[in-house]
Parts: C-alpha cells; structure tokens; sequence
C-alpha cells in the first residue's frame, strides 16, 4: 500500500469491492486532490497536490494535518463553505486565494520567493453504507499564480482585481506599497 494514503480510506475503499486502481488514478490526476477523514484529518494527497504546494513527502501531512481545525480557513474566508461539505455537501469555490507562504511556514519549507494562488475547488463527501460522511475529496485547480517579491504580487492582483475600474496608478502603487514613482 503506498504510504501517501490513510489506512481508514484504504479500508473504506476496499469495503467497496475495489483494487485500488482509484489510487492510481488519483496520484496520476494532473490537479491537486486532498483527502480528508471525515474529523478533517487529511488521508491522502496526490502528487500534483505535493508538486503544487512543494512538500517533499506526503508523510509531512498525511494524518497530521487537520484542516478544520487550520486558522486558514478563515483567513481565506470559506469556513463556512469547508464546514457544509464536512456535512455532505458537494461544494464549488471560485477564485480562493491560497497563501503558499502560509503552507510552507506550517510545513517548516525553507524558501523566500513570494507566491500566491487563485484556485477553483471543488469538495465532495465519499459516504459509508449508511449515508455518513466518510471522507471529504478536495480538487483544486489553479487559475492564477503569482511568483515574484510580494509587493509586486500584491500589485498584480490589484489590477487583476480591478480591471474594469479606471486605472490609477496612485491606487496599484499603494495597494503594493510602493511610491507611484516606483511604476513610472
């Protein structure tokens, strides 16, 4: 059994007749999927989710991690929507901010360049026999990266935010804390 899964999932899994070629198909699935138990303890994450977010080992987070219990979440301002799918809900987020920063700092990764991304995720429950939440699957995919020094990402995202506004180049400048003679 490969070390990056739960052994509850791998249990639940099973309980439905399967070989595990789920397994496979996750792990080779080009987007990041994490896995939660249903107390929000994660159970699995793919490859692309380690790629993604630059852990070095599933086992840095894998039964470890509680995402119910991560102040994140409400830095990102989704409790709430977290919280209905831990309670059976299929649930779409359009446009999360995610911190890499924050990720690294909780996982002790040692890098210094600035990124943050814009993901769309999609959550949904794996029920037991009885209709209970068993795991919740988590897919993201990212819709904008931003990798450069955080003053620059924080202007970047402020025109991207407000595109449809009349630019000012006094409002980007202070959005990333530069002087607008920074831009000129």
């Amino acid at each position: 059994m490969p070390t990056y899964i739960s052994r509850d999932l791998a249990q639940y899994l099973m309980s439905k007749n399967s070989e595990l070629p789920e397994l496979e198909i996750l792990n080779a699935f080009p987007y990041p999927i994490h896995i939660y138990d249903a107390k929000g303890t994660s159970a699995m994450v793919n490859r692309a989710f380690l790629d993604t977010f630059e852990l070095s080992s599933p086992d840095t987070i894998v039964g470890l991690y509680n995402l119910l219990s991560d102040a994140m979440i409400d830095l990102a301002g989704i409790r709430e929507y977290v919280e209905r799918a831990f309670a059976g809900e299929t649930i779409f987020i359009k446009d999360c901010k995610v911190s890499v920063e924050y990720i690294r700092k909780n996982h002790n990764i040692k890098r210094t360049d600035q990124k943050t991304m814009y993901q769309d995720i999609t959550s949904f429950p794996l029920l037991d026999s009885k209709g209970r939440v068993k795991f919740v699957v988590v897919m993201m995919i990212t819709q904008r990266l931003y990798n450069e020094k955080s003053e620059i990402n924080r202007a970047k995202e402020y025109i991207q935010n407000h595109c449809e506004e009349k630019f000012s180049l006094k409002k980007v400048a202070s959005a990333a804390g530069f002087s607008p003679a920074y831009f000129a």
